[in-house]
């Protein structure tokens, strides 16, 4: 709203002059005009602009205003090679990640798959704690791997570091039991007990990726036998076949999701609304989620590829033709069918309220979704 009023300018020496002394003007009595009329103006464009922003859940009008408005979306890097559609799979199997100072690209290759991707504080200057996962059955399977880059670009200053419980700048840790398993000119595996507030033996793998020395890492609250050691090394070289140096055309793995069809015809705002990213390895249940996280810690997971988790919830409200409801614990649940595409909202609130009805739902979704 523009509130950059001109008022009226009086040009007293312009005053025509007759015979007759001129009548002496009440300067007082101008000026109480003029900001009577400006107050007049201001009044009423602020009662009405008040008028049109009032909320009322039991009017449809406002909501459908208010859910009607596009935006520009706000990329990470809008500049690569971003296809305009993919499929949440798509979009997590092959893709570029910002690890801390440099970008890497990951390709889902044979058993290693993305698993997890969460934002620090802000993208462009923290670190982003990422995992992957190795496909594996239940007998052997070790976790998740988590990745990491050090501050060392040669393997040598790397198991210096090591040695001192150091990984980068930014990761540095009170440990003992430093053991270098294996060492060449290759990589180095090694392994250590962390003393943070809980204890962990930790494994890494270390491996230079253009002039820059990356790490990977599982954690256990027991150390590994030899058998377990063994397949955690494979797990590790398999994982690094994975990755490959940026091109500046792969798309960020945010950009990619920000490109997956939402529905009801919506799209993720601004890649800085994205928490977390998280692939499902374990099942067919879903294809995978993405978390938001409110200003007053309210909690929003969207499914991706819901139809079977769809399909096992006893809905209990049904707010339109696509939208039902249900609650479970302190989880609004809302699944929506729209078209081909399945997808459910699990939104927890700091206030611990349900969600009664599409215009509530709305509100709640607006703060990091918009209208294509």
């Amino acid at each position: 709203m523009n509130n950059n009023f001109t008022q009226p300018s009086t040009n007293y020496n312009s005053i025509p002059t007759n015979n007759k002394p001129p009548k002496k003007f009440n300067v007082g009595l101008i000026a109480g005009i003029v900001v009577g009329i400006v107050a007049v103006v201001v009044g009423g464009i602020l009662l009405f602009g008040n008028n049109s922003s009032q909320t009322n859940n039991g009017s449809s009008a406002n909501n459908d205003s208010a859910n009607n408005e596009t935006s520009e979306t706000i990329y990470y890097d809008d500049s690569r090679e971003l296809k305009d559609t993919y499929t949440f799979k798509e979009a997590v199997s092959k893709f570029a990640f910002k690890v801390n100072e440099t970008t890497l690209i990951f390709e889902e290759k044979d058993k290693i798959s993305f698993y997890s991707i969460t934002q620090q504080d802000t993208i462009h200057e923290d670190p982003m704690n990422v995992q992957f996962y190795y496909k594996q059955d239940i007998y052997t399977s070790l976790g998740t791997m988590y990745f990491g880059e050090s501050n060392s670009s040669t393997l040598e200053q790397f198991k210096l570091n090591f040695n001192n419980g150091v990984l980068s700048d930014k990761t540095k840790w009170t440990v003992e039991n430093v053991n270098i398993i294996e060492s060449n000119d290759d990589y180095i595996f090694a392994s250590w007990t962390n003393k943070a507030s809980v204890t962990t033996n930790e494994y890494y793998f270390a491996k230079v990726i253009g002039n820059k020395v990356y790490y990977v890492y599982n954690s256990s609250l027991v150390s590994y036998n030899d058998t377990k050691t063994a397949l955690l090394l494979d797990e590790f070289k398999q994982f690094f076949d994975c990755l490959s140096i940026d091109d500046g055309k792969e798309p960020y793995i945010y950009d990619k999701i920000i490109n997956v069809p939402i529905v009801l015809n919506k799209k993720i705002k601004d890649v800085k609304s994205i928490y977390s990213i998280s692939n499902n390895t374990s099942n067919d249940y879903l294809d995978g989620s993405v978390n938001f996280v409110g200003e007053n810690s309210d909690f929003i997971n969207l499914e991706y590829g819901a139809s079977k988790h769809y399909d096992k919830i006893d809905w209990t409200k049904t707010f339109d033709s696509k939208i039902k409801y249900t609650k479970e614990d302190d989880k609004n649940i809302i699944g929506i069918k729209d078209g081909n595409i399945t997808q459910l909202f699990e939104i927890t609130l700091y206030s611990d309220n349900q969600i009664n009805n599409k215009n509530e739902f709305d509100s709640y979704i607006s703060t990091f979704l918009t209208n294509k």
